[in-house]
């Protein structure tokens, strides 16, 4: 898939194109997306799925080992919230489209489009789906704020370590 990538600040500029693969992660297909030679993290454009962007962080000269956890974790948590919301998106389309074609059989139609079901009809669905999906979103809003907290915390650290760095440098 051909995309553009995005400056976060500033304008946008075509980079290069990028391929989802099977699993979803993002594989890049030009040296120009090396994280080490932008000078700021790019967002992509969103999965058609999980409707989320794709980011690709920066990677610092100088980065330290706490800059470099940081980004990892944050790496991390963005694999794991893509990979969440594309399972659950995918399970989502899926069961809806069951929906409308048991309605569609049901009403004795024979049309499966998505306009031959009324709105009423429709938020039974969306109210059913969530009600079967209410403990999997408590999970999921748990698990993220928790690993919204760490990746914050971290983040003070690295602050942290950057004004000691500026105000006391180390000479060798």
């Amino acid at each position: 898939m051909s995309s553009l990538f995005w400056r976060v600040k500033g304008r946008s500029w075509l980079l290069s194109s990028i391929k989802f693969n099977v699993n979803r992660s993002i594989s890049m297909t030009s040296g120009m997306n090396n994280p080490k030679k932008i000078n700021t993290d790019l967002i992509g454009p969103a999965d058609p799925v999980s409707n989320l962007r794709p980011v690709v962080f920066k990677i610092s000269d100088k980065e330290s080992p706490l800059e470099k956890k940081l980004r990892l974790q944050r790496e991390e948590v963005q694999k794991w919230n893509q990979n969440f919301w594309w399972h659950h998106n995918n399970n989502f389309y899926k069961q809806k489209q069951e929906y409308i074609q048991r309605s569609a059989l049901r009403n004795e139609t024979g049309s499966t489009e998505k306009n031959a079901l009324t709105t009423k009809e429709m938020s039974t669905f969306y109210k059913d789906f969530l009600d079967k999906n209410w403990e999997v979103h408590r999970k999921y809003n748990v698990e993220w704020y928790k690993k919204n907290f760490k990746l914050l915390l971290l983040s003070y650290r690295v602050k942290w370590e950057g004004l000691v760095r500026k105000f006391f440098p180390v000479h060798d």
